[in-house]
């Protein structure tokens, strides 16, 4: 299978270097649902933290209902270590927090800490980077 990337990236990216990044490895069907199993980075200056994630289809049918909300918006997915939280200012501009529950990831207890990775994104980069991970569902 070939591996698709799929990137948004900060305004100020030639600055920050903070930007999030989804690698898909592997889609296989598990008692009837498409799993689709990614390699996930964030970056932000020269640190660079990967997660593996799997996300579902159901993941992305809630993905194709995304609404944004007024000021905040949430995208929550099956795997429950990370989320993103969207803050709609205006008409064009978003803050994306890139939300990793460390609790999880490291003693498999849920809290509510962990890292944030802030992005500030246009509207349009943001639907773009949501319909591209759209099309890897819809291609299968």
């Amino acid at each position: 299978m070939k591996s698709k990337y799929i990137t948004l990236k900060d305004n100020a990216y030639a600055y920050s270097q903070s930007s999030l990044s989804f690698v898909l490895r592997n889609s296989l069907v598990e008692e009837g649902e498409r799993i689709y199993y990614f390699d996930v980075f964030f970056t932000v200056e020269n640190i660079k933290y990967k997660l593996k994630i799997a996300l579902f289809d159901s993941d992305f049918d809630n993905l194709k209902g995304f609404k944004y909300g007024t000021p905040i918006s949430e995208c929550y997915f099956i795997e429950p270590d990370f989320h993103l939280t969207v803050l709609h200012f205006g008409d064009e501009d978003l803050v994306v927090y890139v939300n990793i529950d460390s609790g999880l990831r490291y003693a498999n207890v849920a809290t509510e800490s962990g890292i944030a990775i802030k992005l500030n994104v246009t509207k349009d980069k943001f639907d773009h980077f949501i319909n591209q991970l759209l099309s890897i569902n819809d291609a299968y």
